[in-house]
């Protein structure tokens, strides 16, 4: 809800003498309640921009989707994506990523 609307409602809550305590009431959960606010569609993120978010490699989305942390959308036979709003709660809870997967540590003995 933009800034026009939560004024304009502000004021008839303020300045009408007409509404009953119901509707008093319920425009104030109306203006309060999150679940009002308008919804970003879910986007897809493919592997690659996963790892990015998560600042960790590719390999390391492809374990953490099959130990279960996030689950991932198939497109295609071979395509996967992973929703954004599931990497959004991984962070959001502050899920640690094991970063064991180094490509660098292959060479070091």
């Amino acid at each position: 809800m933009n800034e026009i609307t939560k004024n304009i409602i502000k004021c008839a809550l303020d300045n009408d003498n007409t509404m009953t305590e119901t509707e008093r009431a319920e425009a104030m959960d109306f203006l309060t309640l999150p679940h009002h606010e308008p919804r970003e569609p879910d986007r897809l993120l493919t592997f690659k921009e996963t790892a990015a978010m998560l600042s960790v490699h590719e390999k390391t989305v492809w374990s953490m989707a099959r130990s279960g942390k996030f689950n991932v959308v198939a497109i295609s036979a071979k395509g996967r994506r992973v929703r954004l709003s599931e990497i959004r709660k991984l962070m959001a809870d502050g899920v640690q990523v094991n970063r064991s997967y180094c490509p660098t540590r292959k060479n070091a003995s």
